[in-house]
């Protein structure tokens, strides 16, 4: 299993990471981790 920090730094997309971590609504998804996202 891959932690969370791990699946950001492979780059999977939000909307994939979303469904991983099973937030009915991306803006959770973006609101609890969006803030770790760096840019490339």
């Amino acid at each position: 299993m891959m932690t969370q920090s791990a699946i950001f730094e492979v780059g999977t997309p939000i909307a994939t990471q979303q469904k991983m971590m099973r937030h009915s609504d991306i803006r959770t998804t973006m609101n609890i981790y969006g803030p770790s996202l760096t840019i490339r």
